[in-house]
Order: structure tokens, then C-alpha cells, then sequence
């Protein structure tokens, strides 16, 4: 194969995919355009005019609700989190991208003994001669891994401690639901600003009971228990 009709196979490779996720008619590339700025932020744009709007929102629906963030402030990290991966695609595709080009330029004007041997020397001098390019992309790429990870940090401590909150509050509440049954009076956990709902108390409660006896019958049994597994 020429290097010629290699680079232009390559190259429309790279179009295709491009049309594929990008917006097609007149209308939809305007939208897109629109995109571009009602998703920008302090001059970061998340959404490129040459992206598709339905595969970013699809692509970040997907991972907020794997991140599972409960409160404003989660959700803010979930979604830098979120934009963060959808940059670092971005970045790979921009490197591919540089790659692909070389095969049409200087870089892949030689003749090699075949297609592999061809495609291994282009992306080399591709990479000579684009080094700054590269260099900037691998310190982009550096930044946004950064942010991901002070992000992930963050939204795990804030879960953390939300989730240690509910349930030593579920706990108390438990509790108090114990001594008014003692009592025999009814116990309503609105009255001691519980947000929890008197079936959601009983739930829990039920659970621990149960829980109880499954490792008072692992203890009778001669197994050993953790204290952890009593929580």
C-alpha cells in the first residue's frame, strides 16, 4: 500500500468517526455551537461545537449516578469528576487525531517495506516533529488528572462523613424509638427533628435485631465474630 492511500485511509477513518458523534445538519451544528458557550465556565469549555449534546449528556447522567452524590456540594465534584473523564477523552482524541494527520504530511511521505513498518516510522517523526504539541498535550492531560483526583478526594470524604452522620442519627433514633417501646407510648421521629420516617426507623431496627441474632448463633457456633459486624 502507497503511503499515500494509507494516510487517506487513516484520515477518513478520523472523519467518519467525527461525523459519527458530531452534529450533521445546519440546524444541529448551530445548536451545537450554542452548546459550546452554554456549557463553557471561566473560559473552560466542556462542550466543543464538533461534540455531540446527547453523548455528553449521556456520558455524565451515567456517571453522576455512579457517583451517587446526595447533597449540592457532592454533585458540584461529581460533576468536575464527571467533565474531567469527558476532557481526558478528548485529549486521547486529540492525540490520535495528531498521529493520523502525520500520515498525510511530511512524516509519512516515504515508502517503507509495509504497512506496519510505515505506520511505526510516520507516528516516530510525527512525534519529532510535533514534540511541543505532544508536550503540551501530556501537561493538559497532567492538570486535568490532577483535578480528577483532588475532586475524588474530596466527594469520598464528603460521603464519608454525610453517611457517618445518617447513621449515628439512625442510631439515636433507634434509641429513642427503644425507650418510648419500653414505655409502651408511640414514638414519632419528627418530634426529635429526625428526618427519618417512623417505617424507615422500624426497617433499620428490624434489620439489627436480625442482624443480633445471626451473630449471637455464629458466636454460639464457635465462629469467629468481628465487632464491625454488628453495625
Amino acid at each position: 500500500m502507497k503511503p499515500t492511500d494509507y494516510a487517506a485511509k487513516k484520515i477518513a477513518a478520523i472523519e467518519k468517526e467525527k461525523n459519527k458523534r458530531g452534529p450533521k445538519t445546519p440546524e444541529g451544528k448551530a445548536r451545537s455551537r450554542v452548546n459550546a458557550t452554554r456549557h463553557g465556565l471561566a473560559g473552560r469549555t466542556v462542550l466543543l461545537p464538533t461534540e455531540d449534546l446527547h453523548e455528553y449528556e449521556t456520558f455524565t447522567s451515567e456517571f453522576m449516578a455512579s457517583l451517587d452524590p446526595h447533597t449540592p456540594m457532592e454533585r458540584e465534584l461529581a460533576r468536575t469528576i464527571s467533565d474531567g473523564y469527558w476532557r481526558l477523552r478528548r485529549v486521547r482524541t486529540t492525540e490520535d487525531s495528531l498521529y493520523a494527520i502525520g500520515h498525510d504530511e511530511p512524516a509519512g511521505d516515504f515508502t517503507a517495506e509495509n504497512e506496519t513498518i510505515h505506520a511505526a516510522c510516520t507516528q516516530g517523526r510525527t512525534f519529532r516533529d510535533n514534540d511541543r504539541a505532544f508536550v503540551n498535550l501530556s501537561i493538559y492531560e497532567s492538570r486535568i488528572h490532577r483535578t480528577i483526583e483532588k475532586a475524588t478526594k474530596q466527594l469520598n470524604e464528603l460521603q464519608a462523613e454525610r453517611k457517618a452522620r445518617q447513621k449515628a442519627q439512625l442510631l439515636q433514633a433507634i434509641r429513642l424509638r427503644d425507650l418510648n417501646k419500653s414505655k409502651n407510648l408511640p414514638y414519632d421521629p419528627q418530634a426529635d427533628h429526625f428526618v427519618y420516617s417512623t417505617d424507615e426507623i422500624e426497617r433499620e431496627a428490624h434489620r439489627r435485631d436480625r442482624l443480633q441474632e445471626a451473630l449471637a448463633l455464629e458466636k454460639r457456633a464457635g465462629k469467629v465474630v468481628s465487632i464491625h459486624d454488628a453495625a
